[in-house]
């Protein structure tokens, strides 16, 4: 059949995220080798099942929303650590603030 192309891929729908989701061990090993330890990620993880269950979130891959989520803690960390060192920075120094 000249022009006509089939579609193989396998369309993924937009669900809820599943109350019973659980980490894998590819998306705990991801998270792990962001710096953070078991007992954070089982945290981190609650905490994102939770926020998305809470708003009515859909997505078609929830592995990669968990993906951003890690993503956003780092960035989150970052910048507390550079504001804390501003703070240590002003505070420390000769004639800084008290």
């Amino acid at each position: 059949m000249i022009g006509v192309q089939l579609d193989l891929e396998v369309k993924r729908y937009k669900s809820r995220i599943p109350a019973s989701l659980r980490p894998t061990k590819a998306q705990i090993g991801l998270a792990m080798e962001s710096g953070f330890d078991r007992a954070r990620i089982a945290l981190m993880f609650e905490l994102f099942r939770d926020y998305h269950i809470a708003i009515g979130s859909y997505a078609k891959d929830w592995g990669e929303m968990w993906e951003s989520w890690v993503d956003k803690a780092i960035d989150r960390e970052v910048e507390q650590n550079r504001r804390d060192r501003g703070r240590a920075y002003w505070a420390n120094r000769p004639g800084g603030q008290s």
